[in-house]
Formats: structure tokens, sequence, C-alpha cells
């Protein structure tokens, strides 16, 4: 193929693609993102620009909406979005200004609407690349109007390598030889499952094995072929385009495959070969040396992060992990964390080694007006009743219907879980979640949330409770099928969110102080000035009484009194070893404090973590993590003030508290504080324990190691009906268990 035409047709294409994302949030933004909507962005950054001055947040978190977060600016980045695919696709001199426009709108978005899916990161990417290619000439010429620097080329195939080959890297490295029913689950077990997909589910276990086969020469040797000149390129071509079009039948995932298949076509310039650029073009003009070191920062920041994967890819950079070793990976971690809020670069890969049971969970939204009569609220692409039909829905990404499959299994990022999931933004990790916000919005009868589903269920006002309930899925036979109509086999699970009523206090409760911020998110604190003052001064061994006070913040020293001497108090030493009476410390707090006072409190408990945290950091102890050595300092703290002021003083103590230290007493003040989001936990871990054993990697955040220690736990008998599944090594299928 010609390669004028490629590259001609190249970013016409990824105009394409730019259009159908923006008109995907056309209708989303506001209900995700506006001032009534489940995550107001106005409030997030008005709670950024408090905490850290402004170079910090312009730095942090790149976005237009900087200048204004009204509704009709989101609206607007939008259109400005689709307007700039419209100009890209055209072609001519003004192309690669209209797909700057298109990337700068999208990456104001990330904050906003949380563009944390594959596809969205990977057309980040992709977009800021095409900033380097040469325009295209105007309709209805389809050429380019000269071709890219050889670099630049090779970089659009380093990203189809990484992308490919990270997600074959993640499914098949670990997975057992007689892993044989993958694809069974692929087809249903998915977010948003295709009607051909609920059909694949039937298909015999040979064509199950066999097209695992050629998933895997497609995802794992494959992408070298990309490398290499001639029909080898086209080999790996044909089959990643492929292997897209099979994926666009049998699931839905946004803009992904439409975007592989434009990746593909510069695949098609066959002959092209990076070294093609002759040495006394790499440096001059200056343009040449701009791009070529583009491209070296590309190449070295794609090895960096090929390791991770997909949902670590935004999170990985800011753990306390990356902070310790030689110091040039500091060094090169640091670099790459400053350019990680632009976006530029990802990991890639999803799904994990080994397969699981090919049932779907889903949670459904119930509200009532008498406490007795529970309606459910019907969502537009979701499936969660037995007749509900797959969709054909991609490229479009209904954001709340794939939010649903990973809120069922625990996946929301407003947990302890936050730290491993959303780098890049602290104020995730909340109280409320995603979904229990969602919910109040719906209590306010919020319109912009109410158009996200499919119809509403209280036309007359909103309910005066909702609950969310949790069933299972399970695809009906073909004969099923043909006799009753039904895609699915549903039951109940149990509670997913207990009953909540209207409660304004959720939105003064949502975002965090930084000393509240994940305790893994140190950094982020550390980048608060005030917090950044206490740091220091506790490491220079300041009076600890002086440090944490800080009336400017809203505490006093008498606060901290009280904290000590009215709080920790209220709990034995028996009672933080055993758990047993745990829901009735947490009653007494509760009882004693009111919620603005415990908010108090707690502020004070990150305080007094902190300081103590920059006592103890010049110093090892036996901690697996930096999680762990949190644990530690919550057990030093829950022993009282004097044990406090003891470590404080002399960091060498706390090796005997850490001898005496169990889970339960590291944990409980997190407990006291956290109860009903680690009964949240607990409760899905549970029941992913029940589909899938979770494998514990190093990097991964020492909260994930609490995953047994949290099932055995808070759990109400009678509410759970959890099935257990277990795999065939014969034959790779899965099968209920009858307990």
């Amino acid at each position: 193929m010609d390669p004028l035409l490629v590259w001609g047709l190249f970013p016409r294409l990824l105009g394409v693609v730019y259009l159908v994302a923006f008109a995907s949030l056309l209708g989303q933004v506001v209900p995700m993102a506006g001032a009534a909507g489940v995550s107001p962005i106005r409030l997030l950054l008005r709670k950024v620009r408090s905490d850290y001055p402004l170079w910090r947040c312009v730095l942090c978190f790149p976005t237009l909406l900087w200048m204004r977060a009204d509704d009709w600016c989101l609206r607007l980045l939008v259109v400005l979005g689709m307007a700039g695919a419209v100009g890209a696709i055209y072609g001519g001199q003004w192309a690669i200004v209209c797909l700057a426009v298109c990337w700068v709108c999208y990456l104001s978005l990330q904050h906003a609407v949380f563009l944390a899916y594959p596809w969205e990161c990977l057309l980040l990417e992709a977009g800021f690349l095409a900033l380097f290619l040469p325009a295209p000439l105007a309709l209805p010429e389809l050429h380019a109007s000269a071709l890219p620097l050889p670099a630049v080329g090779w970089a659009f195939r380093w990203l189809v390598f990484r992308m490919v080959f990270g997600f074959g890297k993640l499914k098949f490295w670990g997975t057992h030889p007689k892993e044989l029913g993958y694809l069974r689950a692929f087809f249903v077990a998915v977010p948003l499952p295709s009607p051909l997909g609920w059909y694949g589910y039937h298909l015999p276990g040979w064509f199950m094995r066999l097209g695992l086969l050629g998933l895997f020469l497609i995802e794992v040797p494959g992408p070298f072929l990309v490398f290499v000149p001639g029909w080898p390129r086209l080999v790996a071509a044909a089959g990643i385009a492929g292997l897209m079009v099979a994926i666009q039948l049998t699931g839905n995932y946004g803009h992904f495959n439409l975007l592989m298949l434009a990746l593909c076509l510069p695949l098609l310039d066959t002959d092209a070969w990076l070294f093609d650029q002759p040495l006394d073009g790499v440096l001059w003009p200056v343009g040449h040396l701009l791009t070529h070191a583009v491209v070296l920062v590309l190449f070295v920041g794609g090895l960096v992060y090929l390791p991770a994967n997909s949902w670590r890819s935004l999170a990985w950079l800011y753990r306390p992990s990356q902070f310790k070793g030689p110091a040039v990976l500091r060094g090169l971690f640091a670099f790459y964390r400053l350019l990680a809020p632009f976006r530029i670069l990802h990991a890639y890969g999803v799904f994990p080694a080994g397969s699981f049971p090919a049932v779907r969970v889903v949670p459904v939204i119930e509200g009532t007006r008498d406490g007795v009569t529970w309606t459910a609220y019907p969502y537009r692409w979701a499936m969660a009743e037995p007749d509900s039909p797959p969709v054909w829905v991609a490229p479009h990404t209904p954001r709340l219907d794939h939010f649903l499959f990973y809120e069922a299994l625990g996946g929301d990022v407003s947990g302890f879980l936050a730290s491993s999931f959303s780098g890049g933004n602290p104020y995730l990790f909340a109280r409320p979640s995603g979904l229990e916000r969602l919910v109040q919005r719906l209590l306010e009868g919020s319109p912009a949330v109410l158009s996200l589903f499919q119809g509403n269920p209280f036309p007359d006002g909103p309910p005066t409770a909702i609950r969310v309930s949790l069933y299972l899925l399970t695809p009906t036979t073909l004969e099923e099928r043909a006799r009753t109509g039904a895609w699915w086999h549903r039951e109940y699970l149990g509670p997913h969110l207990p009953p909540a009523d209207r409660d304004d206090a959720v939105w003064s409760e949502w975002l965090p102080e930084p000393e509240l911020f994940h305790p893994d998110d140190v950094i982020w604190m550390l980048r608060a000035p005030r917090l950044r003052a206490l740091y220091d001064r506790a490491r220079a061994g300041e009076d600890v009484g002086e440090v944490v006070a800080d009336p400017a913040a809203g505490i006093a020293a008498a606060d901290v009194d009280r904290f000590w001497d009215d709080l920790v108090v209220r709990a034995t030493p028996d009672e933080r070893r055993d758990w047993k009476d745990l829901a009735a410390v947490v009653g007494r707090v509760r009882e004693g404090f009111s919620p603005e006072q415990l908010r108090l409190f707690e502020r004070v408990l990150g305080r007094l973590c902190l300081a103590l945290y920059a006592r103890l950091e010049p110093h090892l102890f036996e901690v697996e993590t930096h999680f762990h050595l949190h644990l530690l300092i919550c057990h030093v703290v829950a022993e009282g003030r004097a044990a406090y002021d003891a470590v404080y003083r002399d960091p060498a103590l706390a090796a005997g508290h850490l001898a005496r230290m169990t889970t339960e007493t590291g944990l409980f003040l997190t407990a006291v504080f956290w109860c009903d989001k680690l009964a949240y936990h607990a409760r899905k871990f549970r029941l992913l324990m029940r589909f899938y054993v979770p494998t514990i990697r190093p990097g991964h955040s020492g909260f994930v190691q609490l995953i047994p220690f949290l099932a055995g736990h808070f759990e109400e008998p009678g509410e759970e009906r959890y099935p257990t599944f277990a795999r065939q090594i014969a034959d790779g299928e899965w099968v209920r268990v009858d307990e």
C-alpha cells in the first residue's frame, strides 16, 4: 500500500475515533461530572485548589476546566473535541492542530469522568503521538503531505506491540496448561456481552481450546512481527485486525476495537524501518531533534510501564515502593511521575491469568416509598433481569453500565483498593463511594443522573429510601432460550449496599482532607504544603503536640487532647486484640461523638500517623509494605499517648511494638472510623473468593494481603447466599459446587 496513502488515512481514522469518543460523552459528562452529577468536577477542583499551590494544581490535574467548570463548560469541551475531530477528518494544514484540540479536550475530561478504561488510555497515548505526524492533504485528497519521520512510524508500531503483548503477557503468564475454559467466561462474564457472545458461550469445548490457541498466537508471538518489514508485518496486522473484529462482535469495549483497527493501518507501511533516517537528520533541524527526544522518552517509558497492567497503570508510579531502591531507578520513576498526569504513557493488560466462572454478578438499584415494596431502576444496557438481552452498544461507552460490572465485585476506587487503581487523584479515596453518591442523586431526583437509566420508576417524585441488591445471572441453555425467551437464570446473592435515606452530608464528606488520603498516598500528603511542614517539623524532632495541632487547619491543641483522653480510651486492650466486640466499640464511639467530631478526630489521627511516619521513615523495620508500616503506626497510637510519645522520642522502640502487633491491633482504629467501608470490602472479598483466588504479587498494596483476614469478619449470618465454584483441571470448565 502506498505509504503516503497509509499516513494520509491514519490521522483521519484517528479523528473518527475521537468523534465517536466525544459523541459518547456528550450525554454523559453532565450526569457524571456536572453540578448535580455523581462526581461534581467543580467541587473537586475547588478542593484541590484549597490544598495545593496553583502550579501544583495545573501540573498534577491538567485541565481547561481550571478556567471554569460549569455544566456548559463540560458540554463545550465535548463539542470542541467533536469539532476538532471533524477538522482532523477533513485534513489540510490545520489537521494536526485539530488533533491537538481533540487531545487537550479529552485530557481535560480525565478527572471529570475518570478516563481510565484501556481504550481511553490508548486514545490519549495515540493522540499525543499523532501530533508529530505530517498533516494529511485536504479532502477529497486522501494522501499525506509527507511521510512521518521513521522514528514516529516506529513509535506507532511500538505502541501496537505494547497494547497487544500487554494483554497477552497478563493473560497467559501463569495460566495452567490445561486452562481450557477461558473463552467461555470471556463471552458472558464481561462488562457488557453481545448477543453473539451469549451464543458463543454455548459453543463446544474444542472451539474454546482452538480459540484460546489463536488468542495466544496473536497476543504473544504475533506482536513481535510488527517490527519485521515485509509480509511478517502484514501477518501481524491481519491477525490483530481479525481479533479486533471478533472482539467487536462478541463484546462491548467502547471504541477499543475501532481504535486498534485504526492503529493497524500504519502496519500497512510494510517497508518502513527505524533506521531509514540518515544520521545527519536525527539532530537537525531542531524539530527532528525534539521529535526523536520524545520518541526516546516514549520508548524507555514503555519499557518501564511494561510489567504493569491496565488497572495499575495510573497508580503504580505513586506507590511508596517506587521511592526505594537504587538512585537511578528512583530518578527514572520520578521523571515519568512528572509526565504521568499528561497521560502520554500507559501499561496495558486487563484479563488475569486463569479462567473464571461464566456467570454475571450485577448490583440492582431499588427504591421504595413505604419500606415494603421495592422497585428497580431499569438500566439502559446492563443486564439485570432474566429477559434482559445482551446488546451491541460499542463503540459507545455507557459509563454507568460499565461501572456496575466492576462495582459488583468490589472494584470501586473509593475504597482501600484505591491506591492500586486510582493513581493521579488521591481524592478518589473517600467515605461515600461513587455508587453511594449516585444513590443520593436519585434520592434528590436529579434529572441529569436519571437520564443515565432507561426510565424513572418514580415519576411523581423520588423515593424515600434506596438500597442496592446483588444478583447472579447465569446463561440459560439454547433450549430454554427458545422455549421461555429468557436469556438468564437470576438468583439473589445478598445486599450490596444497605437502604439509604437522603443525606446531604454526603457531599461535605465526599472529598477528603490531605490527612485522610489513603495511607499509601503519602506522596500526595507531602505535596500538600501544610502537611509537608508538619512532616519536616516532626522529622526534626519538634514537640509532637505543637506539630500536630494547627489552628489554621481547624485543629486546636484541645482537639488533640480530646482524641487521646476521650476517644482512644473507649476501647480496652482486649477489644483491640479480639474483634468479637468491634460492633459494640463502634456503637459506643458513634453514640459519644457527632459525625463532625469524628471527622475531626480522624484528621487528628492522620496527622499523628504522618508525624510518627516522619520519625520512623529513616529507620528500618521488618514490615512487608508501606501499608503495614501504617498499621504499625496505628497500633502505637491505639496503645495510648504515653506509648506514642515514647516511640516519637525514640523510634527504636517501634521494634518492640512490631513484635506485639497483630492484624487486629494494627487495623483497629481504621475499623473504628471506616467500619462500613471495611464491611463492604469483606463482603466483596468473600464473594470474590468463591469465584477466583486472587494472586498477591510484589508491588501490590499491603491492603490486598488483608483479603483473607477481612473475609473472615463483618459477616451477617443469613445475609449472603454466595455460591461456590470449582474448576475442573481435566477440561478447564467451571462447575458449581453444591455445599
